[in-house]
Order: C-alpha cells, then structure tokens, then sequence
C-alpha cells in the first residue's frame, strides 16, 4: 500500500477501492461511517465489536494523588477515559505466526 498524504486511512480507502472496483467516494463514506458509529458506541458508553476483528472499550481511569516532580507537593490527577481495544482469536492467532 502506497504512502498517502493524510496517512493509513486514505491509503486503505485506495486499496479497498482496488480491491472491490467500488469509488473511492463510496469507500471512504463506509469507512467514515463506520468510525463515527464506534466513536458514538464510545461516548454512549456501549462496547463496540467488530466481528472477526475485536472489540473496543471505553474505560474510566480513577481519580488519584500524583506528586509535582519539581516542588514535589501532591496533586489530585482527574478521572479521565481511555480505550481498551481486545483482539478476537483470529486476529491474534494470525498476528502470533
């Protein structure tokens, strides 16, 4: 897959494109429409799985006590949410080879 100037995406859409003789257009609507939908499963608070590839999970880190590092006086670091990604079976087994 070649280099493209807005990276990974457009470089699948080319190739996806390719692939299936479907435009470009088409293809990247699906793939923008898929990742709005994951992004609203995310916020909404829902697990998103993508079959045969894996599911994604939003987190919530706790509240906790961290230090300055220069003036070493404590400070309360925020809850914040990260996003968990699990691989399904296939995906690993093809990745372990």
């Amino acid at each position: 897959m070649a280099k493209y100037r807005r990276g990974w995406r457009d470089g699948m859409v080319a190739s996806v494109s390719l692939d299936t003789g479907e435009p470009r257009r088409v293809v990247r609507a699906v793939a923008d429409g898929l990742l709005r939908e994951l992004v609203r499963a995310l916020v909404s608070g829902e697990r998103a799985i993508i079959e045969n590839f894996g599911a994604f999970e939003a987190l919530a880190t706790p509240e906790k006590l961290g230090r300055n590092f220069r003036t070493g006086e404590a400070v309360v670091i925020p809850r914040r949410w990260r996003v968990k990604f699990s691989p399904c079976k296939e995906l690993l087994r093809r990745l372990n080879r």
